[in-house]
């Protein structure tokens, strides 16, 4: 029977030994460091622990940008997929991504029109109230 060390298991599998430690634990294997030994049984058990978290790999992920520094990520399926399909998914995503932005940038530019309008009705507001106070002033020097 041979023993293998934790950060031993946790280079053939290409996963961090801190991770490894903690999914262990979890598991209720009695590791307490990267230097902890497994026996043949708990190697075997670490594996199958790991090839099951692998498998929420699969999950294809939706992005939507909110705003400039706000990106939303929602699970869209949990079911193993092809990398074939995983890519479709993501370029669809993609476009739909596109889209939401070219909507966004289209309604701000309307708010900016707006905005610009707004500025323009108000001076055209202040021009008339300087006016009035400007012939009151006058009116009060003339009496």
């Amino acid at each position: 029977m041979r023993k293998l060390r934790v950060y031993e298991l946790a280079k053939e599998l290409n996963v961090d030994s801190k991770k490894l430690v903690e999914k262990l634990q979890e598991a209720g294997i009695n590791v307490k460091s990267y230097m902890s030994t497994l026996d043949e049984f708990e190697v075997s058990k670490a594996k199958e622990l790991l090839t099951k978290s692998n498998a929420k790999s699969n999950v294809i992920v939706e992005e939507k940008r909110v705003s400039r520094r706000v990106i939303r990520r929602r699970r869209v399926r949990n079911i193993p997929v092809s990398k074939a399909e995983k890519s479709l998914a993501r370029e669809h995503l993609k476009k739909e991504d596109v889209k939401s932005r070219e909507q966004e940038l289209k309604i701000k530019s309307e708010e900016k029109s707006e905005v610009v309008e707004e500025k323009e009705t108000l001076d055209k507001v202040n021009i008339k109230d300087k006016e009035e106070i400007i012939t009151k002033t006058d009116e009060k020097a003339t009496l």
